[in-house]
């Protein structure tokens, strides 16, 4: 982990960003983009999840996150305000600095954890989107520090963001939000590669070590 001052030589325009909305209404991940960027504020596009745009409200807190070949960016923010140039936009409060993760291979291992899960979905009610949570259990058949593969009997779709709860198994609770990447089986159960988008590193850090842990017991199994 690394504290970037130059957030101009990373953060530019047209970045896809995702936007975790921490605070108000719509908590939740959602996607974006960098249409502007002047000294005090960002402007990106309105955030939106399965096409449908949600508006956050003025002071909402977020936490903003992108890819390059650089490495993992993220930095904490606020909505500031609602302009409308070509099209509708948020503006949000620019960063002084970027935190920088390495992008890690981590290390995969079987397993057959229980965990639950929280799926989020949206809907337009009376003109206005709302959130839907629904709780649901599922299997865990491998995992690594960025991710797991799980099957569930809920029906999952690419893109669609989820909350894990592995407080039985490791102890993380709903603090990891993550998202589908890749459907294997999606029939009368939903077989899926998980990403994790939001996930505190001392919550990573017991996934890693339950990797590990995994890994040796695997090992003396296999003896």
């Amino acid at each position: 982990m690394e504290k970037i001052k130059d957030v101009s030589n990373y953060l530019t325009i047209n970045t896809k960003i995702l936007v975790n909305v921490l605070s108000g209404n719509y908590r939740g991940i959602y996607d974006s983009r960098v249409e502007d960027i002047e000294k005090d504020k960002v402007k990106i596009t309105i955030p939106t999840q399965k096409g449908i745009p949600f508006p956050i409200n003025p002071g909402a807190n977020l936490e903003i996150s992108f890819l390059t070949a650089s490495g993992r960016f993220s930095f904490n923010s606020e909505v500031l305000g609602r302009v409308r140039e070509n099209i509708p936009l948020l503006e949000i409060k620019a960063p002084s600095y970027l935190t920088r993760f390495e992008l890690r291979t981590y290390f995969r291992v079987e397993t057959r954890l229980k965990i639950k899960i929280k799926t989020i979905d949206y809907v337009i009610n009376d003109g206005n989107p709302e959130m839907i949570k629904k709780d649901y259990e599922a299997i865990v058949r491998d995992i690594s520090g960025g991710g797991v593969r799980l099957t569930t009997d809920v029906k999952l779709e690419p893109g669609q963001a989820l909350e894990l709860d592995m407080s039985e198994a490791i102890g993380t609770k709903f603090d990891i939000v993550s998202r589908v990447v890749h459907l294997y089986n999606n029939d009368d159960k939903s077989e899926a590669g998980i990403e994790f988008v939001s996930i505190k590193e001392t919550d990573r850090d017991k996934i890693i070590k339950y990797v590990f842990q995994r890994q040796i017991e695997l090992r003396r199994m296999a003896n």
